[in-house]
């Protein structure tokens, strides 16, 4: 989740698709009840499982390519040295991740520690200026290193320890708040590394990041218009890719107490190969969507993407609380036909909250606290000085 720079800089574009991402991302936390479902009793439903399908995993990559398409516009916008830009952006980065280790105190399932760390590699990245490697390296990452490596080593019969993981939060439905907090403080850190690495996410983040990186440079979401035809190809392409992973993830044998490591391993790949390709399917229909005549829709998401960050956190803020045990139990009254309900109300409501408030302020409030922390400067203002459009208000507006 990142900031982009000043009006010059914006594409409205791309504060869509994170106001999709956004979105995505709090129906699937609303499904999973913020972490809560996995410790209870469960039937999967049609709802959720659609949920999942469409929105788990690859929202957080959508996330991921916004991020790095960012990295980008700000260092066009700082016009600094390279060695200051540098500092300036592991500064910025370090606020990120004190503001998501605060949010993972409440919810342990928090992304903002991890798009901060993993946001650092993009220093490396941007020092690569060819666009083919950059691109290849982006590619490595999305065909999981790891797990290419854990089967190879399978097939060779060479010993690797096995991995475990962990994931799931016992005290969020029977813990006081004060447990819960001590509790993600101490272990649950430890425990989302864990599965983020184990599970592919690690690589699948970084890889989007670079893709967004290369993006930029391309400048692909400004020129979306000049390459529809091309962008139609390749999503019929990544469509019947993912049809064919899918088929394929449901070939192999469910994991269990007696699956081979190699079968797990195999069957881990193959979901991680399926999210990737599933992910460039929902790019590119937004952005063909995006060249019709639904552009007014979609342009709706543009201010809940300038305040991704605040309604990332305030998400988290109002319905841990009511979900949790420590607060009001909803888990226990709640099923996923209701979760889904009730996020589509929250997303509509955001929605047009986001366009109110950004027709009074330039930035949202999280958005300003991180751009004002970051320039270590109290003079950024956050009032607009004339109001501005309520829809489609897309001008002179930081963001995640």
């Amino acid at each position: 989740m990142q900031g982009e720079g000043n009006a010059g800089t914006r594409v409205p574009i791309v504060d869509g698709l994170r106001g999709f991402a956004i979105s995505g991302i709090f129906l699937v936390h609303m499904e999973e009840l913020f972490g809560a479902y996995w410790e209870m009793p469960h039937m999967h439903s049609a709802v959720q499982a659609t949920v999942f399908a469409l929105f788990s995993g690859k929202t957080f990559s959508i996330m991921a390519l916004c991020f790095g398409f960012s990295f980008d516009a700000i260092k066009r916008t700082m016009r600094v040295g390279v060695t200051d830009f540098a500092y300036r952006y592991a500064w910025r980065l370090l606020i990120l991740f004190g503001i998501g280790l605060v949010h993972g105190l409440l919810y342990a399932g928090d992304i903002l520690t991890v798009l901060a760390v993993i946001g650092l590699s993009l220093l490396a990245a941007d020092r690569i200026v060819s666009p083919s490697r950059l691109l290849l390296v982006a590619l490595c990452c999305l065909m999981q290193p790891l797990l290419l490596v854990r089967i190879g080593a399978a097939l060779a019969h060479i010993p690797l320890p096995e991995d475990h993981i962990v994931f799931g939060q016992a005290l969020a439905l029977h813990g006081s708040l004060t447990q819960l907090v001590e509790a993600n403080l101490l272990t649950a850190l430890w425990r989302k590394w864990q599965f983020m690495l184990l599970s592919g996410r690690l690589f699948e983040l970084a890889g989007w990041m670079i893709l967004g990186l290369v993006a930029a440079r391309a400048r692909l979401f400004e020129t979306a218009a000049t390459w529809r035809a091309t962008h139609h190809y390749v999503l019929a392409g990544a469509l019947l890719t993912t049809v064919a992973l899918y088929l394929a993830w449901g070939m192999v044998a469910l994991p269990g107490a007696t699956t081979p490591p190699l079968v797990q391993d195999a069957r881990l790949l193959i979901a991680c190969l399926f999210n990737t390709s599933a992910t460039v399917v929902l790019v590119l229909s937004f952005v063909s969507v995006w060249e019709t005549r639904l552009q007014a829709i979609l342009r709706r998401l543009v201010p809940v993407g300038k305040m991704a960050l605040t309604f990332y956190i305030l998400q988290s803020a109002i319905f841990v609380p009511l979900i949790y045990g420590f607060g009001s139990g909803l888990y226990a009254r709640i099923d996923e036909v209701d979760a889904a309900i009730c996020a589509l109300v929250v997303v509509i409501a955001q929605t047009a909250g986001a366009a109110i408030w950004l027709r009074h302020f330039r930035y949202g409030p999280l958005e300003w606290a991180w751009r004002a922390a970051a320039a270590l400067d109290g003079t950024l203002p956050m009032r607009r000085r004339t109001q501005m459009p309520v829809i489609g208000d897309w001008n002179r507006t930081s963001v995640m």
